[in-house]
């Protein structure tokens, strides 16, 4: 893909409706998650139907997932989020929102559970 503005990379994911009202993540951020990406797919997997899940594959690095439920971005977020259960192949994985707050989770049994409401979330393997 060559080398790509934020801006062109949040567009490879038709994320620019749901990242541009949050301002949270800077965008040297978004540029380091995204950096390298080659191709965006939809993440094969059991999830409710609502939810928006994508795999990044990016050049030299492990790929990024994108999670987010597809609900009304006002009063969506007013709701709870839901629950996902997803493969993991690592003991933890790193989880970012839209705001720049990350987390680390425990896999176990070779899953991940997150709680994914309307605004995305970046999960990608722990550094730690």
């Amino acid at each position: 893909m060559g080398k790509r503005t934020t801006r062109e990379q949040v567009a490879l994911l038709a994320l620019g409706d749901r990242v541009t009202f949050a301002n949270g993540l800077p965008d040297e951020e978004y540029a380091e998650l995204l950096a390298g990406a080659t191709s965006v797919t939809r993440a094969a997997g059991t999830v409710p139907t609502t939810l928006q899940a994508y795999r990044i594959d990016r050049a030299g690095r492990a790929p990024v997932l994108v999670f987010w439920d597809h609900r009304d971005a006002f009063a969506g977020e007013d709701e709870p989020p839901v629950a996902v259960t997803w493969p993991w192949p690592a003991a933890t994985a790193s989880v970012t929102d839209v705001f720049g707050q990350t987390e680390t989770v425990q896999a176990r049994d070779g899953q991940v559970e997150l709680k994914v409401g309307v605004t995305p979330v970046f999960i990608t393997r722990s550094s730690r």
